[in-house]
């Protein structure tokens, strides 16, 4: 398993971040 930024994962995880952040 090769552990390298993924662009695509990082915006995926700071969308999921933020609703999470308004939400609460």
């Amino acid at each position: 398993m090769k552990m390298h930024n993924d662009p695509h994962s990082w915006s995926d995880l700071l969308e999921l971040l933020q609703s999470w952040w308004r939400g609460d």
